[in-house]
């Protein structure tokens, strides 16, 4: 395989975690009377306040992100499932001695559980992502913190994510990008100068990659 380090993405590339995820829309927009569609598949990808940004405004808008975080964090956050194979991929990528992270927008305190409570954890050097506190919520600026925490250089480096975020977020920081078209991105937005190729299934993660 081409690459020594592998990013992944965690919501629609690791695992589905669209249930937990829409429950809690679904609660902040009755909460604040908000008349929306709580499960449009454009809420997942970007980081939580881009989208809450579409709805609220002003100290509106914080109490939103609030009431959001609190509800995901005691009811969403463990509803979710791995996608098929993709723990096979893992332990692959292990075993022929890749170097693997996560890089995502997901609070990183809440991917860590995630990985742990699903017992993916053993296979990353390390769980990385979003910390709100810290100012680190898009994927350009999860992707260079998880290189300078890495040491990775990016030339040896593939970020595996679901949208266009991940698509733009690799393009930004200089790393290649291999497209899950099973999560919930739109197809039509996965292409850019840094995409090497769209899979169709998790197990077709490691077909594509023994074939460069």
């Amino acid at each position: 395989m081409k690459y020594k380090a592998i990013f992944f993405d965690v919501d629609g590339t690791l695992f589905d975690t669209s249930e937990g995820i829409y429950d809690t829309f679904k609660y902040v927009f009755k909460r604040f009377g908000i008349d929306a569609e709580s499960s449009d598949p454009s809420f997942i990808g970007p980081p939580i306040s881009t989208t809450l940004e579409r709805f609220f405004e002003g100290v509106t808008l914080d109490e939103a992100r609030i009431a959001f975080r609190e509800h995901y964090d005691k009811n969403g956050k463990f509803c979710a499932k791995l996608y098929d194979g993709i723990e096979c991929v893992l332990a692959i990528l292990k075993a022929d001695g890749k170097r693997i992270y996560t890089a995502t927008s997901k609070s990183e305190a809440i991917s860590e559980e995630l990985a742990r409570k699903f017992g993916i954890h053993r296979y990353f050097d390390r769980i990385l992502g979003a910390d709100y506190a810290a100012g680190r919520v898009e994927k350009d600026e999860v992707l260079r913190y998880a290189l300078n925490v890495s040491g990775e250089k990016p030339t040896d480096c593939l970020l595996i994510g679901d949208t266009r975020f991940d698509v733009q977020g690799a393009e930004t920081v200089g790393i290649d990008c291999l497209c899950a078209a099973y999560g919930f991105g739109k197809r039509s937005e996965l292409k850019g100068n840094r995409v090497v190729g769209i899979v169709d299934s998790a197990s077709d993660i490691i077909k594509f990659l023994r074939g460069l």
